[in-house]
C-alpha cells in the first residue's frame, strides 16, 4: 500500500489528507483520510478506483490534489490494462499522446485547478472529439 500527504479543496478552503493506494484480491483501492472520515473507492485499476472515491467527496464539493483529477488527464486503454492505470495522458486537443505526456496519477496538483469527475469526462469527451 503507497501513501501521500494531499491537499483537499472546497472553494476557498484548503486542508490535508491522506491517500493510500493498492492493489486488492479483485483489482485496486483508493482510501483518502479527510475532514469527511475515511472514504475508499474500488475498481478495475487504480484510475477507477481514484475515480470512485472521488464521486464519494464531490457531492460535498472536495476536490482533490492529485494529477489524475486534472481536467485533461485520462489514461489509455493500454496504461490501464499494462499499467494499473497509475499513470495516464496529459491530453491536447488535435495531438496525439506520446510517451513524455504520461503523468503518476497520484502526483500531487494544487485542488484548484482538479474538476469533479463528471467536468473531467466532459472535457476529455471534447479533446477527444467523442
Amino acid at each position: 500500500m503507497h501513501t501521500l500527504r494531499i491537499e483537499l479543496g472546497r472553494g476557498l478552503e484548503l486542508t490535508s489528507a491522506e491517500c493510500k493506494w493498492g492493489p486488492t484480491a479483485e483489482g485496486w483501492s483508493v482510501t483518502i483520510v479527510g475532514p469527511f472520515g475515511e472514504k475508499t473507492g474500488y475498481g478495475y485499476d487504480a484510475f477507477e478506483a481514484l475515480t470512485k472515491v472521488r464521486q464519494q467527496i464531490e457531492p460535498d464539493g472536495w476536490r482533490v490534489g492529485l494529477a489524475g483529477a486534472l481536467p485533461n488527464v485520462w489514461p489509455s486503454g493500454m496504461a490501464r490494462d499494462m499499467g494499473s492505470g497509475l499513470k495516464a495522458y496529459v491530453l491536447v486537443s488535435g495531438v496525439r499522446p506520446k510517451p513524455e505526456d504520461l503523468v503518476d496519477v497520484f502526483s500531487a496538483v494544487s485542488p484548484a485547478k482538479a474538476v469533479d469527475v463528471a467536468t473531467q469526462l466532459h472535457h476529455v469527451h471534447e479533446i477527444l472529439g467523442i
